[in-house]
């Protein structure tokens, strides 16, 4: 009995795990992390030859900067929208 109260309890019952409480942060990252790859593909990849080495690196590394800095502004616009909803 208390094998399957636990299976119960870890597999269905996770503590203040809720999508909807998340929507903003990954709604925000993954506008984040495409919109900056698409303009640095429109505004930069244009204008640098094929020849030039470029650091994909450091390209993933400031995308995922841009989408944790637009996760962090859909947490703070979906936090004003429940604030004003209450």
């Amino acid at each position: 009995m208390f094998l399957k109260y636990f299976d119960f309890q870890s597999t269905f019952y996770l503590n203040d795990f809720n999508m909807k409480n998340k929507a903003g942060k990954i709604i925000g990252f993954a506008l984040g992390l495409a919109g900056f790859l698409f303009l640095f593909k429109v505004l930069i990849l244009v204008n640098i030859p094929p020849e030039d080495e470029l650091a994909p690196g450091i390209v993933v590394f400031a995308a995922i900067l841009n989408g944790l800095l637009f996760a962090f502004i859909g947490h703070l616009i979906q936090n004003s929208f429940e604030k004003n909803s209450l």
